[in-house]
């Protein structure tokens, strides 16, 4: 789909502080922004906390199942914020 941002001549699409991008347009970027700023702080969250699977004694079965819905978990943000970094940048699917 192609995107519905304002462009330049050149074809890029305007920065969000542009005086020229109408206020309708540049709130939903900034949303964009800020939920991809918050997709990523929660993947470096999850991040941490696979950090202990060095940690786990084979087998801890409910300690690899924790590890596996983080894993779910970093995918279902990682999705989510890719979808949120398009929006931010004008483009949607």
């Amino acid at each position: 789909m192609g995107s519905h941002a304002p462009r330049f001549p050149s074809g890029h699409v305007r920065p969000l502080d542009d005086p020229r991008l109408p206020a309708r347009e540049a709130l939903p970027r900034c949303a964009g922004l800020a939920d991809a700023r918050r997709m990523r702080d929660a993947i470096i969250i999850a991040l941490a906390l696979l950090g202990e699977l060095d940690e786990i004694d084979c087998p801890d079965r409910p300690a690899c199942r924790n590890m596996a819905d983080l894993f779910e978990d970093v995918a279902g943000f990682a999705l989510f914020g890719a979808e949120a970094a398009r929006k931010a940048g004008g483009a949607g699917r």
